[in-house]
């Protein structure tokens, strides 16, 4: 009523009224008025004035001398000069021709026409016409009309419709209606979420640090305590009331209060807050108004102001309060005086007080003397509860008063409430452990909770924590009843008074009372328990600090890496809903974690036990954390978090569908109402017996009906015996007998609470149907029921089943009127065990009951083979021999009965098995992998198999006769490990032994003779039925150490000695190793610690690689979060980061590195340095969307390392700083969340409407927020003004015109300076900067030169992290009027020559213009239609690549492995790895002649002196010259450097030769003609491996991947290769290209789910295939579904070596083919088998089978065929395979084979424009499906930050050659994307084998060479015209194209301009060496090819060598005569 009212009359009246007056009189008349005679007066006058005057004038005149002028004059110029010149060097007919008439002709031509033509007419036709026409009616219609009737109508009805409905325009209101529906539909479901901010607060407070932390509920008004406030709200989250609890003498900004305890009394309506300001004096409020009873002025209760010195408070049962206080500042300053003992030991810890004052009763003291107290002992008190007339509290403090040691624990403390002085203080030791024994010592919150026998609970929630200031790890929950509590304090009790702990000082933190008189008399003793209860009085020994440990039950546990750490809690038994009062067996704990989850727990109890289950888990947003829950009633749930108050209304529960669903739930306030058949709450069902069944009795309704089947044609009376159903009135049910064909409804009668119904006897068919009893429509249970003919069962159990009036007849076999009538007479196997061995006959024995029948014949049959039977009695033998090539199958086994013999299988019926009977097939050296520990140690009345001497095979005998040879030492894991030993290796292998373990001998491993000890020796697999013995699977122990003396490594050998078997040396050595520390980096770090350091050396990360970086030998200080790196051979290196160092003056610290347990001193030393001082951070302003400059000033920074910002408290990211100086960092601004955001737009939308609407204060538009600088791991919170963004306004009509006299550019805007300075801001156009020089309120200014336009004039004004497009740049070029005058008579002497031509061109043209920009309109909307389409299209392959990626984390990308990345590199064949085939001698002096060529290869003046002369053979030809520069580079393996000085002396004369020859120079490295190109490219291509490996190599992966799962989302033309989805064109799937149907484009197929297994494998695959896919898709398909990323080379399996089955059931298997007799045949066309045409359905089983077992080559092709239906219709295809589908050789040669498309329809030709819109339909959905991995490749290829060394000294030496050889941008541009990204990228894109081990499939080549068409075309100067003749693939890629060119052209300027780092260069090249080290090429094959190659040019060679000044001197032509000598000796003449 008050919203609908609210709504109604605030919406309909505001609306209404403003909507109509405001509406119809400013819209009429603002309508009528201004657009009439505006729009009239602007229409006719400026239309038609200045279009008519703009477009003749501008456009005639503009136009025509642009056109012509520049046409004319640089075209002719350009093209006659230009073109002469350089045409007649080139070719002068072509150049002379093509420059003159293109340049004359097109641009004269062109220019002049389009020019005047398109100016004058367009201009003064379109300014005059469209001018006047269309703004005289435009504005008179438009102003008029639009503007009366969108006044009057859009504000009288959205104004009162808008009000009505809220408000807003026609979006507004659909997304209001929405969310209303929204609402209703949340509401239903658990949980729903009203969401409040605190709307009415301060927008100061609401940004504070954790502004709410305490929540309380008193009489249906919910009470939170945020920072300086405590506000009320009611149910529905509005504001009743606040407190300022900063009152009354401090200012709220400085006072900064958070609440950290709020203690409600509902007795008194009061409430206690404390807080962490004022001095943490507390204040005592009335309730409801929180008016204040004793202010901060009067109160002398006091809590610390310390956020981490918590204080509880409880209402004891007599309304007093008792609080317990963790001391820290103004608590441990505040002291309590008495007894005698000095004020300066006593800190007063728990007190009672009285609530209505405040004032102290009693405290309980702790003595704090430094003799015997440590001053860092601290109790940390941190929940607790009341019961009864005791007051508990848990604490974590030190285990030990003096001396602690760190150790942490937890306690219970116990008070009394009618102890004046708490004399009967007792505590006791709290422990909690999970299931595997793992500790959790720091108890956080406690609960109680009372179960069903009236037993108290006490319930802790435990973590982990080794300080008491931060606790880590999962949260578990333990529980124990007070009861036992007690029993332990009792016992405590005794102890303390007999004295028994009275030896023990480093516990006490108390006064020990005890005497010592008293305690040498041993104390009190015989005391009873009842002396320690609360109402009586304690003797004299006080203050009981009790060592009993309370050992709580495990109950549950919260993993922290998914939920958190749990942060609030709460307790309740009114959840319950199946008793009237609420409480039932259980209760809810609900839990909120410090991720922001919430965690619904049962707790159930059960005669003094308990278990834990979860129900339900919910995420609040952004994953804050929750701090308290409260609950109002039943229905309604509080949560606060640090930012926010939710109310959750419980669950109605509607989200269970089913009783089944319900009682799986285990939801308590949900049950199933039985009446309704739905799950409800209790209040909404009936409370009858059984109407409604509770979700924790895990009850359903049911009946059993007796009969439960009737004949055909008679009716029986059905008696229904109820479970769970309400039977009080049963009138109303009704029975409906239901079937798929009918449903019968029959009354029901009852009698004694007996219910019977009338069976139908009109049913004639034989039907399993089903029984439901149902009541008013509503089904409340069903159970089977048969309407069935004795004829139609064909087994005996069938027949004679429970309600059947069915007779066996055991001689014919059949169901009928006579025979056997009960089940247990029927033949019957039981459960039997039979083992086979594979290959030797075995008898199977199968038993059964009333098998003894002479009549019947048997049959075994086991898969498709039949075996013939004997029977005895009731046991049938069957003598079968099987074979298995895998350790041991299962196989069903059917036993087949007849009554005449000679009956096939087929024929014969099965004898009931409930127990489905198997027979094992085991091969005895398959299953126990040839080990022959193992063969003895087999269950030998299981598995005949023993020893033979070679294998373990088949025997009968039981025990294994021969010795097992000697063990096999298969692996050694690890191989090497530090000197000092501790390293525990682990042995691998057969034979290890089957004896029992002390039958070993007593040291099994030796290293060098020396014991390998401490291990465990023998770890034995668990025995199970297979075995009858333990044997040994591996064996581990510790290496012991060893002395290395002065070397670094130590090689020893490894002998495993075992029982028997003897003794064997393993084939794997030790390797000991000493570590070598080398340095660190940094040296020195800050005091607070975090300094991520690296220590690096040799052999670093050896052994088990246990690592634990100390500083100094006792361990003090730890470095954690260890990592490790190793680079290739080289060095290894250890990172962690420090940790804080406070306890001592000295700041430099030796390093001690732990390894596998042992030390060793590393002799290096981290010095600590003084913490960074901070004095200054400016400005301290920044704009919401981030990114502005923040700079801080200070001192000490040199040293930090990691420099971080992030906002507080949210989840925003950490942004990396930059130091500047010591004294100097910058900092961008966060970007703030989207939360927050909302948060602060929102405050700033009330600050303003709030303040006078005259203030221009820039601070309304701001709010503040905290923010943390990180540095390392000092953390320093500052404030900052976040500001709205800045608002850009754009070129009027995007275009702003810039003249020649032009300078500034003039941006406007709003907001610019309220946070951004004009530093900040950073203009472009194009590509240059457009320096800005002023920045005031609205307006920026830059300067712009002229000269430096571009052909891309987008302006962009860059801002922090917005980049705004403001639009772009026209340039307009004032000519001199004296050249128009020329130029007009020039024009006129030929203006009447062409007039007539030029009309014709100009039409023409204009027509072609007009449809060309149509149709990129219509590829733009294309486009952008089919966005949506494509992502829902391609969902599922978005969640094949998340699964892909998930792979990827675990195994790796499938990279080749260097040796043959670099072969397929260098080569078209890896040749290279076997030396070429000589004779012994001729391999001699081969051997020493290469050596001699070797060196001589290693002369760089030598190898470029040949590699001249080679070039110039022009009998060597490209494919020579290729192999040529391949072998060299294999020759010159890890001498990279080497390469690239040769290189250096090289290219400098390639590009000598050629100059002058612009074209040829242009198109240098374009196809790598020469052997220096090939040397270049292969130079770099080795060199980038590593840098494809670790940064660029994945996401062209992820690419290809992605287009191959897009193209297989559809089908794929097993035949032809032509796709649904592809980026190609040519290889579109079409039906028939004669026609224009869009039909011919569907091509649709069902996606199918197949459950696969590998021949007799268990496990089963889920692979997803097409209907319409082949078979050898299919199989394809499924291989790479399970072989997810793995190396081709390694998956050795083939699709034409493996068949697949289709297992349909019992009945049979089916081998699916590609072809066979039954495929579809129409004339000489045969079709290609598919899923579809076999009827292969969703979730059918296949196995893809080796056909070489014998299982497969016995089986027939068709088994059971009649229950297969065959489909010979027409579907769709795709496959997975290297090549088009195999096809297979007709019997009759003029057969054809085709799949989708027959190649007679495919080679039809059409036009393009018939069918280039469905064309490009298709080709866009593929590219929006990979668009994504397209940009990620193009974005790292062309990230400037990460280019990698090679690269850049390539782009640098090819700048540097441009510019000494004078050579054009353009060509040098040429020379880098040739040489770089095509030679290198393109290739890569084109053929991903080359980096990757996979198989590319024939269909992905026109893809992936569209791809890489795209790129290199990316790489272009100039863009090609975008018309709808371009070639398809510019057309959909025609955007991304430009948006990549214009970032190459910004890659290679930013490389250009940065500068080359030699070092990293030359580490670069070192690394590649290393790697390149380690392949195997044989240089002495490459060597020898090499001079092959050479040999018929030698003389050439020979003289070039000797011509040559530098090479004759060094005498390289005689010694290459000399490498000839050798080489020819021995040769005949």
């Amino acid at each position: 009523m008050d919203g609908w009212m609210d709504g109604w009359m605030d919406g309909w009246m505001d609306g209404w009224m403003d909507g109509w007056m405001d509406g119809w009189m400013d819209g009429w008349m603002d309508g009528w008025m201004d657009g009439w005679m505006d729009g009239w007066m602007d229409g006719w006058m400026d239309g038609w004035m200045d279009g008519w005057m703009d477009g003749w004038m501008d456009g005639w005149m503009d136009g025509w001398m642009d056109g012509w002028m520049d046409g004319w004059m640089d075209g002719w110029m350009d093209g006659w000069m230009d073109g002469w010149m350089d045409g007649w060097m080139d070719g002068w007919m072509d150049g002379w021709m093509d420059g003159w008439m293109d340049g004359w002709m097109d641009g004269w031509m062109d220019g002049w026409m389009d020019g005047w033509m398109d100016g004058w007419m367009d201009g003064w036709m379109d300014g005059w016409m469209d001018g006047w026409m269309d703004g005289w009616m435009d504005g008179w219609m438009d102003g008029w009309m639009d503007g009366w009737m969108d006044g009057w109508m859009d504000g009288w009805m959205d104004g009162w419709m808008d009000g009505w409905m809220g408000g807003g325009d026609i979006n507004t209101r659909i997304m209001r209606s929405a969310k209303y529906l929204l609402l209703l539909m949340v509401l239903v479901a658990l949980p729903t979420v009203i969401e409040s901010q605190f709307q009415q607060m301060d927008s100061q407070s609401l940004f504070k640090n954790m502004p709410s932390q305490s929540m309380k509920i008193h009489n249906d008004l919910i009470y939170v305590g945020v920072m300086n406030k405590i506000i009320s709200f009611d149910k529905d989250l509005n504001q009743i009331h606040y407190y300022n609890t900063c009152q009354p003498t401090n200012e709220e900004e400085s006072c900064e209060n958070r609440n950290k305890l709020m203690i409600l009394n509902d007795r008194t309506s009061q409430l206690i807050t404390c807080g962490t300001g004022q001095n943490g004096i507390c204040e005592l409020l009335g309730l409801p108004n929180l008016n204040v009873i004793k202010g901060a002025n009067e109160s002398t209760l006091r809590t610390s102001v310390d956020s981490d010195s918590p204080a509880i408070g409880l209402i004891t049962s007599k309304g007093n309060l008792t609080i317990a206080l963790t001391n820290g500042p103004t608590v441990s300053e505040r002291y309590i005086y008495s007894d005698s003992e000095p004020a300066s030991e006593k800190h007063y810890a728990i007190s009672k007080r009285k609530f209505s004052t405040l004032e102290l009763w009693s405290e309980v003291h702790i003595k704090m003397s430094e003799d015997s107290i440590d001053k860092d002992f601290s109790v940390k008190y941190k929940d607790g509860f009341h019961h009864e007339t005791y007051s508990y509290f848990v604490t974590n403090q030190n285990k030990i008063a003096l001396g602690s040691g760190g150790m942490f624990i937890s306690k219970l403390v116990r008070v009394c409430e009618n102890d004046p002085y708490f004399f009967g203080y007792v505590d006791i030791e709290l422990g909690c452990a999970d299931n595997d024994g793992n500790d959790y010592n720091l108890i956080q919150h406690i609960m109680k909770a009372e179960d069903p026998d009236g037993e108290v609970w006490f319930i802790g929630i435990f973590n982990k924590g080794n300080n008491l200031k931060q606790v880590t790890g999962d949260s578990v929950i333990c529980a124990a009843t007070l009861t036992e509590v007690n029993d332990v304090i009792n016992t405590t009790w005794h102890n303390f008074f007999e004295c028994k702990n009275k030896d023990m000082p480093p516990v006490k933190y108390f006064k020990d009372h005890r005497t010592a008189e008293a305690c040498s008399q041993g104390g009190i003793v015989g005391a009873e328990d009842n002396e320690f209860k609360c109402e009586n009085e304690y003797p004299s020994f006080h203050y009981n600090i009790g060592l009993q440990k309370l050992n709580m039950s495990y109950g549950y546990k919260l993993e922290s890496t998914t939920m958190g750490i749990v942060s609030a809690t709460f307790i309740t038994n009114v959840l319950d809903g199946r008793t009237e009062s609420g409480k039932g067996k259980n209760s809810v704990i609900i839990l909120g974690t410090s991720r922001g989850k919430l965690i619904n727990l049962n707790m159930k109890f059960n005669g003094g036990t308990f278990k834990i289950s979860k129900y339900l888990e919910y995420s609040l947003e952004n994953a804050v954390p929750v701090t308290s829950i409260q609950i109002l009633d039943k229905d309604t749930m509080y949560v606060l978090n640090k930012k926010r108050i939710y109310k959750f209304i419980t669950s109605k529960c509607s989200e269970f569908e089913t009783c089944k669903d319900t009682m799986k739930g285990e939801n308590p306030l949900c049950g199933w109402c039985v009446l309704q058949n739905r799950a409800t709450r209790r209040e909404d069902c009936a409370s009858g017996l059984n109407e409604w069944l509770s979700a924790l009795d895990d009850k359903c309704p049911s009946f059993i009906p007796q009969p439960s089947g009737v004949k055909l044609g008679t009716a029986k009376q059905i008696t229904l015996s109820l479970a769970n159903i309400p039977v009080e009135d049963v009138s109303a049910y009704k029975c409906n007998f239901t079937s798929n064909e009918f449903i019968k409804i029959t009354e029901v009668t009852s009698s004694n609470r007996i219910i019977t119904c009338q069976s139908p006897n009109n049913v004639d068919k034989h039907v399993r149907a089903k029984l439901e009893l149902s009541i008013f429509g509503v089904t409340v249970a069903s159970s089977p029921f048969m309407f069935y003919r004795c004829e139609e069962f064909k087994k005996c159990g069938e027949c004679v089943s429970d309600g059947n009036e069915c007779k066996w007849d055991t001689t014919t076999l059949q169901c009928g009127s006579s025979g056997i009538d009960t089940k247990d007479s029927c033949p019957a196997l039981f459960s039997n065990e039979n083992y086979i061995s594979s290959g030797v006959s075995t008898d199977v024995i199968l038993n059964g009951k009333n098998l003894n029948i002479s009549s019947y014949h048997y049959k075994c049959q086991i898969g498709n083979r039949c075996f013939d039977a004997t029977s005895s009695d009731s046991t049938i033998t069957c003598t079968v021999e099987l074979d298995t090539g895998t350790s041991k199958p299962e196989k069903q086994i059917i036993l087949k009965y007849g009554v005449n013999s000679g009956t096939q299988c087929s024929n014969m019926l099965d004898i009931e098995d409930e127990h489905s009977n198997k027979v094992v097939v085991y091969n005895c050296s398959r299953l126990v992998d040839d080990d022959c520990s193992r063969c003895c140690a087999l269950n030998k009345k299981r598995y005949k198999c023993n020893w033979n001497g070679n294998s373990c095979a088949f025997s009968d005998g039981t025990q294994c006769n021969l010795a097992c040879p000697a063990p096999i030492i298969t692996e050694l894991e690890p191989k090497d490990g530090p000197y000092k030993g501790g390293t525990n290796i682990t042995l691998q292998g057969k034979n290890f032994g089957h004896l029992p373990n002390d039958k070993q001998p007593e040291n099994m491993v030796l290293i060098d003779g020396k014991a390998c000890t401490n291990g465990d020796y023998v770890q034995t697999e668990d025995r199970n039925e297979d075995y009858q013995a333990s044997y040994i699977k591996n064996i581990t122990c510790t290496m012991p150490a060893v002395n290395l003396g002065t070397s670094t490594t130590l090689k020893a050998d490894v002998t495993l000695q075992v029982y028997l078997t003897g003794n064997r040396s393993s084939p794997f050595e030790f390797t000991y190793k000493k570590p070598i520390f080398l340095g660190i980096k940094p040296e020195k770090g800050i005091k607070s610690g975090q300094t991520r350091i690296t220590l690096y050396g040799e052999n670093l990360i050896i052994g088990n690689k246990k690592l634990k970086v100390f500083f100094n030998e006792n361990g003090e200080t730890e470095c954690t979060d260890i990592d490790t790196q190793y680079i290739y051979g080289l060095n290894s290196t250890i990172f962690c980061s420090t940790g804080s160092d406070w306890k001592s003056d000295i700041v430099e610290r030796d390093i001690n590195v732990e390894m596998d347990t042992e030390s060793y001193p590393s002799l290096l030393k981290f010095t600590y340095t003084e913490d960074p001082k901070i004095d200054e951070i400016e400005p301290e302003r920044g704009i919401i969307s981030g990114g502005t400059r923040l700079t801080v000033y200070g001192s000490r920074f040199e040293n930090v390392q990691n420099l971080r910002i992030t906002i507080n408290d949210y989840a925003a990211e950490l942004i990396d700083c930059y130091r500047l100086s010591d004294s100097k960092i910058i900092c961008p601004v966060p970007k703030v969340p989207d939360d927050l955001k909302k948060d602060i737009l929102d405050s700033i939308k009330k600050t303003r409407k709030k303040r006078s609407t005259e203030s221009d204060s820039e601070d309304e538009a701001c709010e503040k927020v905290t923010v943390i600088l990180h540095l390392d791991g000092l953390e320093h919170n500052f404030d900052i003004k976040y500001c709205r963004d800045p608002e850009l306004e754009k070129f009027n009509d995007g275009v702003l015109l810039y003249g020649s006299d032009d300078q500034q550019i003039k941006i406007k805007g709003k907001y610019l300076t309220l946070a951004a300075r004009d530093d900040d801001y950073n203009v472009t156009v194009g590509v240059s900067d457009c320096p800005v020089i002023s920045v005031k309120k609205d307006e920026i200014i830059c300067e712009h030169d002229h000269m430096s336009e571009d052909a891309n004039t987008s302006v962009i004004v860059s801002v922090g992290n917005i980049k705004a497009p403001v639009g772009r740049i026209e340039y307009r070029i004032d000519i001199d009027n004296s050249l128009i005058i020329a130029g007009a008579a020039s024009a006129g002497v030929v203006f009447l020559f062409v007039i007539i031509v030029i009309i014709v061109c100009v039409t023409y043209r204009r027509v072609i213009r007009k449809k060309d920009q149509k149709f990129k309109d219509e590829v733009k909307a294309m486009e952008m239609k089919i966005i949506d389409v494509a992502k829902q299209e391609f969902l599922e392959m978005h969640t094949t690549m998340s699964s892909v990626n998930k792979n990827l984390v675990e195994q790796g990308f499938p990279y080749h492995s260097y040796q043959q990345y670099a072969c397929n590199v260098m080569f078209a064949m890896d040749y290279l790895l076997t030396e070429p085939v000589m004779m012994d001698d001729e391999r001699f002096r081969a051997k020493k002649g290469l050596e001699s060529l070797e060196a001589l290869i290693s002369n760089k003046f030598f190898l470029v002196s040949v590699i001249g002369t080679m070039e110039n053979q022009k009998k060597f030809f490209i494919r020579e010259k290729s192999n040529l520069a391949g072998n060299l580079c294999a020759i010159l393996m890890g001498r990279m450097e080497y390469v690239s000085e040769v290189l250096c002396e090289l290219l400098p004369n390639l590009v000598k030769e050629s100059s002058g020859k612009k074209g040829k120079q242009k198109a240098l490295f374009r196809r790598c003609e020469s052997i220096t190109e090939k040397l270049l490219s292969n130079w770099l291509s080795l060199c980038l491996y590593l840098h494809f490996m670790n940064y660029s190599g994945s996401p062209l992966y992820l690419l290809y991947i992605a287009l191959q799962k897009t193209i297989e989302a559809g089908p794929i033309d097993a035949v032809t290769g032509d796709t649904k989805y592809t980026l190609s064109e040519e290889k579109l799937l079409k039906k028939n290209s004669c026609t224009t149907s869009e039909e011919d484009l569907k091509f649709e197929c069902k996606t199918l789910t197949l459950n696969v297994v590998i021949n007799d494998d268990n496990e089963i695959h889920k692979c997803k295939v097409l209907d319409c896919d082949t078979i050898t898709q299919v199989k394809c398909k499924c291989l790479s579904q399970i072989y997810v990323n793995y190396p081709a080379s390694k998956l050795d399996v083939d699709t034409d070596d493996i068949i697949l089955e289709w297992h349909e059931g019992f009945g049979g298997k089916l081998k699916l083919q590609d072809h066979d007799s039954i495929s579809v045949q129409e004339r000489n066309w045969v079709r290609l088998n598919t899923l579809k045409h076999y009827n292969v359905k969703d979730d059918s089983s296949v196995a893809l089978v080796d056909p070489h077992s014998l299982e497969a080559m016995q089986q027939e092709d068709y088994v059971n065929l009649t229950s297969i239906q065959m489909d010979v219709g027409g579907c769709n295809g795709s496959m997975d395979s290297t090549d088009p589908l195999t096809l297979p050789k007709a019997h009759d040669e003029e057969l054809t084979y085709w799949h989708l498309v027959r190649k007679e329809e495919e080679n039809t030709k059409q036009e393009k424009s018939v069918m280039e819109v469905l064309y490009l339909n298709k080709l866009f959905t593929t590219k929006l499906s990979v668009k994504d991995y397209i940009k990620s490749l193009f974005d790292i290829i062309l990230d400037k930050d990460n280019c990698p060394p090679p690269t850049k000294f390539l782009l640098d030496f090819l700048d540097e050659l441009g510019e000494k050889n004078k050579v054009d941008n353009d060509t040098i541009h040429n020379w880098k994307s040739h040489s770089y990204a095509i030679r290198i990228w393109a290739a890569l894109m084109k053929t991903p084998s080359i980096l990757f081990d996979v198989n590319i499939p024939s269909y992905m080549n026109d893809n992936l060479d569209v791809i890489s068409q795209v790129f290199i075309e990316s790489f272009s100067l100039s863009s090609q015209k975008f018309t709808k003749d371009s070639p398809s693939q510019k057309t959909v890629f025609h955007h991304e194209m430009n948006e990549c060119r214009e970032r190459a052209l910004e890659f290679y300027k930013n490389v250009k301009v940065d500068q080359q780092n030699q070092e990293e260069l030359r580490q670069y090249l070192s690394d590649v060496n290393r790697l390149q080290q380690q392949t195997n090429f044989n240089k002495t094959s490459a060597l020898h090819r090499v001079y092959k190659q050479l040999e018929p040019y030698l003389n050439d060679i020979v003289e070039d060598l000797a011509t040559c000044k530098t090479t004759s001197n060094l005498q390289l032509d005689k010694k290459l005569e000399s490498v000839i000598a050798i080489m020819n000796e021995g040769k005949d003449d």
